[in-house]
């Protein structure tokens, strides 16, 4: 049953992720030659992630991986695995950026709309598999969001469009995991703290941004 539930989850997953990247092919206006990079940097990019989480998985239980490997690959993933592998993702990009900056742009260019609708699919999906609790307030935010997305897509500046929505998503999903008994994303439990911090690195990114459309 617990494997059957597993990949579920996972079904759901994958298929959250590819109905979000459907959409961004249907309300982009780049060519198609163009939009195919981007969702093959995208997609890239998100197998990388996969793949650090269960590097991230072992480097946090090494000692059990040295002696028993196949006991650790089994264990589910957690949020300190979740944490760690959005780090080493993040420190890949700048190694990435430095030799091809070209490359992390393309995928910078649809990871926001991409990120927003498939965590709004994969919310929408586990409400209608599971019981609808205190997650109803996510959806109900990521359904904000994923308006917004839409009716400002390639109508507002790209950087201060997708910033906007970003430091949305945290100040609204730090309130709730504040005010609810917990908070997920994509099925990992999320702390108060590394929503705060992701805040605080977006406003940075926002105050950034602007001081060099001012300069």
């Amino acid at each position: 049953m617990a494997t059957v539930a597993k990949l579920t989850s996972i079904g759901i997953l994958v298929v959250s992720f590819l109905l979000a990247i459907l959409l961004y092919y249907l309300i982009s206006s780049k060519s198609k030659e163009h939009k195919k990079k981007v969702i093959e940097r995208v997609i890239s990019q998100l197998i990388n992630l996969v793949i650090y989480v269960w590097i991230a998985k072992i480097l946090l239980n090494i000692t059990v991986f040295i002696r028993d490997p196949l006991a650790v690959l089994a264990y589910p993933s957690d949020s300190q695995a979740f944490y760690l592998a959005i780090g080493l993702l993040l420190v890949h990009l700048v190694y990435q950026g430095k030799k091809d900056l070209q490359q992390v742009k393309l995928f910078a260019e649809a990871i926001v709309p991409i990120f927003l609708s498939a965590s709004f699919f994969y919310e929408f999906f586990q409400a209608v598999t599971e019981e609808i609790n205190f997650g109803s307030f996510y959806l109900g935010l990521l359904f904000i969001l994923l308006i917004a997305l839409i009716i400002g897509f390639e109508k507002w500046p790209k950087h201060l469009h997708d910033l906007s929505l970003m430091i949305t998503w945290s100040i609204g999903t730090l309130i709730l995991s504040v005010s609810l008994p917990y908070i997920t994303i994509f099925g990992y439990l999320v702390s108060p703290l590394f929503l705060g911090v992701w805040l605080v690195t977006l406003i940075g990114l926002l105050i950034y941004n602007q001081r060099k459309v001012v300069r």
